[in-house]
């Protein structure tokens, strides 16, 4: 194959070539003269002062200057008389040393070689580099050497999902994470699903669920921000098996019974459990919407970052407004990564830099079986934000959900990317991993591809059979 033809083959198939620029120094945008190297260069040359340089006495009178000028314009002063003089000087003078050798034959590459060496001799190396570089606002061809492509992050976050707990434990509860930016209504990254459940309450699903994959079983997660602002939230969603009945009655026993009357109200938890076993067993592989909450990222790290501790603890409550905080001791992990990323984001936003929080969420809402969609979740989450009366009619419901919020170090271990691959260095492959969650920015980010993405999400956002006739049950949607 030519040459040619290859290269314009190879362009195709490589991740990004890198262009060597050869005479890249040669070009008028290539200015390696800085102030710094201009200094260090002008060490060596010798102090030169002129005539015009050095300031006239102030104490002499006008005329003697006048006559200090007429004198040194004497011809005395000068080696050879002026030919308007006398013809005598001419003759008197000494005549001009002979150019040797300016007859005589002499090949062109010889001569050629003599000059090269005369140029050199006594020579400052760089003379034209002690001209001070242009000004930058002059209009001249900048060339700027192209970074090499590097894989884009925003802000960095790790959330860490430590413990999930309610009032009664009758049936094993699943959980999501999911960013979403209420004043761009959209949702910014894609869901984390993590799993808390006792092995007692996973065994009831054994018949319906495989043996899990190590890289389903990530309890902490890094989202990525590339435009951080005061709208983004931190949405947790439970789900629960499939039952019969609305969502609300199989949220009612959750928010009846206390964990403190499970002795006198033995008999009705006994029997729950079995309802719940029965489901399990007929529909283990289907999920219902169970309940739901919020974060309002911006107030935990204020919150973290105002405080002078190594880490905090805080207790968030659905019905207040404030939380109440506690000190913890907790060690954050530092380290490098070793895939090159870059970084951006807004500075009045900063999630790089405030203290690790450990957050117990206190409540959850039940969620309204007619208020599934994600328009819905931006009103509630925009009332979060200031006081109202939307979220006071919503019913909570008890419960204990403890997670971590830190920045995310450079290089966690055992680190997974969306596409489920492993980021250097993993050193075991049989531990829990931690994965890193795809961002679908809110606003477009203009950086170069450096891999080939093939993920595509899709999100069922409903089915309605409202106007359909008769009754419509039992219908499930695959995808």
């Amino acid at each position: 194959m030519d040459p040619h033809v290859r290269d314009c083959i190879r362009s195709y198939t490589e991740d990004w070539a890198i262009v060597v620029r050869k005479y890249h120094k040669l070009g008028t945008g290539f200015n390696p003269n800085t102030l710094d190297k201009q200094k260090e260069r002008q060490k060596g040359l010798p102090r030169q002062v002129f005539e015009s340089d050095e300031a006239p006495d102030g104490n002499s009178y006008p005329d003697e200057q006048d006559d200090l000028k007429r004198r040194s314009m004497s011809i005395d002063d000068t080696p050879r008389g002026s030919w308007a003089c006398s013809i005598f000087d001419l003759k008197n003078s000494l005549p001009d040393a002979l150019l040797p050798n300016l007859l005589d034959r002499t090949p062109n590459e010889e001569i050629d070689h003599q000059n090269d060496d005369q140029r050199k001799s006594n020579r400052h190396k760089e003379l034209f580099a002690l001209h001070p570089s242009p000004d930058e606002e002059e209009p001249i061809e900048r060339l700027s050497v192209p970074d090499v492509p590097k894989e884009h992050f925003g802000q960095r976050l790790l959330v860490k999902c430590l413990s999930l707990k309610f009032e009664i434990e009758i049936e094993p509860i699943f959980a999501s994470l999911a960013l979403y930016d209420v004043k761009e209504k959209k949702k910014i990254s894609e869901n984390f699903y993590f799993d808390l459940n006792s092995e007692q309450m996973k065994g009831l699903l054994r018949p319906h669920v495989p043996p899990a994959a190590i890289t389903t079983l990530a309890r902490s997660a890094i989202f990525s921000i590339t435009y951080p602002s005061q709208d983004v939230f931190l949405v947790i969603k439970l789900e629960k098996v499939l039952q019969q009945g609305d969502i609300g009655e199989c949220a009612e026993p959750y928010m009846i019974f206390k964990e403190a009357d499970a002795t006198k109200n033995k008999e009705k938890l006994e029997k729950l459990k079995s309802q719940a076993d029965q489901f399990c067993q007929r529909l283990g592989k289907y999920r219902m919407p169970f309940a739901w909450t919020a974060i309002h990222l911006m107030n935990i790290v204020s919150s973290a970052g105002s405080l002078e501790r190594d880490s905090t603890e805080v207790e968030i409550s659905t019905g207040e407004r404030k939380g109440s905080w506690s000190e913890r001791r907790n060690s954050s992990l530092v380290g490098r990564r070793s895939l090159e990323r870059t970084a951006s984001g807004d500075d009045a936003c900063n999630l790089t830099s405030f203290r690790p929080a450990t957050l117990t969420v206190a409540n959850f809402f039940k969620q309204e079986g007619d208020r599934l969609s994600d328009e819905d979740l931006y009103k509630f989450l925009a009332d979060m934000r200031r006081p109202s009366s939307v979220l006071r009619r919503l019913r909570p419901i008890t419960a204990q959900l403890k997670i971590d919020i830190s920045p995310a170090p450079e290089n966690p271990h055992y680190c997974l990317t969306p596409e489920l691959l492993q980021v250097k260095l993993y050193p075991d492959g049989r531990v829990r991993p931690t994965r890193e969650i795809l961002e679908f920015p809110a606003r477009d980010v203009y950086v170069p591809n450096t891999t080939y993405r093939n993920l595509l999400y899709i999100y069922p956002q409903s089915l309605n059979f409202a106007n359909r006739q008769g009754s419509a049950r039992n219908i499930t949607v695959k995808v």
